[in-house]
């Protein structure tokens, strides 16, 4: 028959502990607090001098029944909230402020200054047939319909490349398109999840939320069609070329390859400064709005600052 050692005070003192765990999740009211209490104990035992069996009791805790409520995907859950929050801080204290600075630089950027719209030409190489001589006429009254068909066929294009100085723009601005739909998402998923549970009582802050939801869905329509406007500016400006190589004998298909590429100018000096004022909106709207926004009840204090 084997004695068994008495235990230490350490042993007694860890096992304690480990009662008084389960006991604090158990009696967790929700699966969120659950899944917190659990983060908060597994935090103490790896960070106290816990004995390796102690750790693997608790190991063996939160893989039985009594962690089903809860289960380890909250634990993610609130580790994702808690980097949201983070994110969204880093977002208004830093990035947008930068990304103005950014936006304004670009705006005044030499490549968009442009005041001379024949600069913006692009040549295109497509032959110009020369006119048809009396002979050529007299001719043409004699062939079929079949001959006229052949005759009118245009003379094949080599490559026709687009504007490279509407495409070196587009390649500067595309990415700040992009990263402003990134930002429009990240600051909504967070307000999202700032939204109480609802209940009666004081719902003002969540009305303010509420708002600032709309004006950012306004401001996505708006950004999303930034991409439309580009597709179909290549689109349009195909079809153009498309008719000039074709019929190359109307100089007013050539013509309007150009006005394509002045439009496109514009436009794109436009999305900048959209750009810049979205998230110079965002910034004011948010900070103006801020202990709403982050404290709707008015019970706790602000997460952000």
């Amino acid at each position: 028959m084997s004695i068994q050692a008495a235990p230490t005070d350490g042993e007694m003192f860890t096992s304690c502990l480990l009662r008084q765990a389960v006991f604090s999740f158990k009696m967790a009211s929700t699966p969120i607090g659950r899944a917190m209490v659990a983060m908060v104990w597994t935090s103490a035992f790896t960070s106290w001098a816990t004995p390796e069996a102690e750790r693997r009791d608790w190991d063996l805790i939160l893989t039985s029944s009594i962690w089903t409520d809860a289960g380890p995907p909250l634990i993610a859950v609130e580790n994702f909230r808690q980097s949201l929050y983070q994110e969204a801080e880093l977002l208004f204290s830093n990035y947008i402020p930068m990304k103005i600075a950014q936006l304004d630089a670009l705006q005044r950027d030499d490549a968009l200054s442009i005041t001379d719209m024949s600069s913006l030409k692009a040549p295109l190489d497509i032959p110009i047939p020369d006119p048809p001589s009396p002979e050529e006429e007299e001719m043409e009254t004699d062939k079929n319909e079949d001959d006229e068909k052949k005759k009118k066929k245009a003379p094949k294009c080599g490559l026709i490349k687009g504007n490279e100085k509407i495409m070196m723009l587009l390649e500067r601005v595309k990415p700040e398109i992009f990263a402003l739909r990134e930002t429009i998402l990240t600051v909504t998923c967070w307000i999202q999840h700032l939204i109480p549970q609802i209940e009666d009582g004081n719902d003002f802050g969540v009305a303010v939320q509420e708002k600032i939801l709309e004006r950012i869905a306004v401001v996505k329509t708006k950004v999303d069609g930034f991409q439309t406007n580009i597709n179909k500016y290549f689109s349009e400006r195909g079809d153009a070329v498309g008719k000039a190589s074709k019929e190359t004998h109307v100089m007013d298909y050539r013509r309007l390859v150009g006005e394509k590429d002045e439009d496109m100018y514009s436009e794109i000096k436009v999305i900048v400064l959209d750009i810049r004022g979205f998230y110079a909106e965002l910034y004011d709207i948010i900070n103006k709005n801020l202990e709403k926004v982050t404290n709707p009840k008015g019970e706790e204090k602000p997460s952000m600052y």
